[in-house]
């Protein structure tokens, strides 16, 4: 009996214990049927979905109404290839798989008359007709010249319609709080649960393959995200080495001074920042293992100006003359510091301080460093692993 109630404590412990994992996924679906130029139906149709960039292969046979139908196809260009006897061979090329996306493609075939193998373009439709979903795709191309300031991958979820920048400074869509904005990072959770609204991990932009923020209409997968969901997801290698180095410079020679500064007619302050890297990738043993590597540096050297209000020579003299004998003995031992300098916009702000207040400038130095590795191995299983 006691072994019984063990049991039952220790199971009791286990569930109570159990935190939520989100049954999402960044991975995109390749659809359709086949056909042949009639319209009638093409049953028993092998279909081979190749990634252009790896060589990995998907395969399957139409069912009886002739579609087909590929899940979880990780974001890239595909070749869709059809076979069926007494068919020629078709090949379609340039399909492209965005992550969380569904892509109808339908393949028509001719009767076959000689040995022939018949190649297409996919055309990308204009408008999205396989979902419902509201999205917002940004593709590697635009996300290494986007001009972020902060270099954040994320930042560009301003670039989607309806969305604003809450009371956190972090995304918010439609209205909703920002805690109604969930992060993903190649389909996992990536939301920093103490923070209303925000982010665990930035990747930098060099090893973001591709962005997607879904706004409306998602689907049950994205059940966490009452307002919207952001994605990323980091480049995968290939069969072909590939590697890249850039450096982002900001400094004061191209900074604007604020409105207040250039009142005061004050130096701009000190501000270099420097964030360089790289990334490369390839295959490890081709067609089944791909390495990616990004490393980014951040160096941020600004000027840290300390303004502080000290009392002017006559205003300490004025003080130090009705003060009492034990102020006196530690003005004696302990001289204040004073300043002659006005304050910055004191005659605006201040009227009645001039004369009587004065301001010491001092300038701190701040160097912040910022050191970040990212990297990312994929493996193409087979039944022989």
């Amino acid at each position: 009996m006691r072994r019984v109630w063990i049991g039952v404590v220790l199971a009791s412990l286990t569930f109570t214990c159990v935190n939520a994992v989100n049954a999402q996924s960044v991975q995109g679906v390749v659809t359709g049927s086949v056909a042949d130029s009639s319209g009638a139906v093409v049953p028993n149709a092998d279909v081979t979905l190749t990634n252009e960039g790896t060589g990995i292969k998907q395969q399957q046979t139409t069912g009886s109404d002739g579609s087909f139908r590929f899940g979880l196809v990780p974001p890239g260009a595909y070749t869709l290839a059809v076979k069926a006897q007494g068919f020629t061979e078709r090949d379609v090329k340039g399909i492209i798989v965005e992550a969380s996306t569904t892509v109808p493609v339908n393949v028509t075939l001719s009767v076959a008359t000689a040995q022939a193998v018949v190649e297409v373009s996919e055309q990308e439709a204009m408008v999205q007709t396989a979902t419902s979903d509201v999205a917002l795709t940004i593709n590697q191309r635009f996300i290494e010249s986007a001009p972020l300031l902060t270099r954040n991958v994320f930042d560009l979820a301003f670039a989607a319609p309806s969305v604003t920048q809450g009371m956190n400074f972090q995304a918010t869509s439609g209205g909703a709080r920002e805690s109604g904005t969930t992060y993903m990072l190649n389909g996992a959770d990536n939301n920093d649960n103490f923070s209303e609204g925000a982010y665990n991990i930035s990747p930098p932009l060099a090893s973001v393959q591709e962005f997607t923020m879904l706004t409306n209409n998602m689907s049950a997968q994205y059940g966490h995200a009452s307002g919207a969901m952001v994605s990323a997801v980091q480049k995968s290698g290939t069969n072909t080495f590939h590697g890249e180095a850039y450096e982002f410079n900001r400094n004061r020679s191209f900074n604007a001074s604020d409105f207040f500064a250039n009142r005061a007619a004050s130096p701009k302050p000190k501000y270099i920042r420097n964030q360089f890297g790289g990334e490369l990738a390839g295959p490890i043993v081709k067609d089944k293992t791909f390495f990616q590597f990004t490393f980014d540096r951040q160096d941020l050297r600004e000027g840290g100006e300390i303004v502080q209000q000290v009392p002017t020579s006559s205003e300490l003299a004025g003080m130090t003359a009705s003060a009492g004998p034990l102020a006196q003995y530690y003005f004696g031992k302990y001289k204040p510091l004073t300043s002659e300098a006005p304050c910055p916009s004191e005659a605006q702000f201040q009227p009645d301080a001039i004369g009587h207040i004065g301001c010491i400038h001092v300038f701190d130095p701040i160097l912040t460093p910022v050191n970040v590795y990212v990297g990312k191995i994929d493996q193409n299983f087979s039944t022989q692993d």
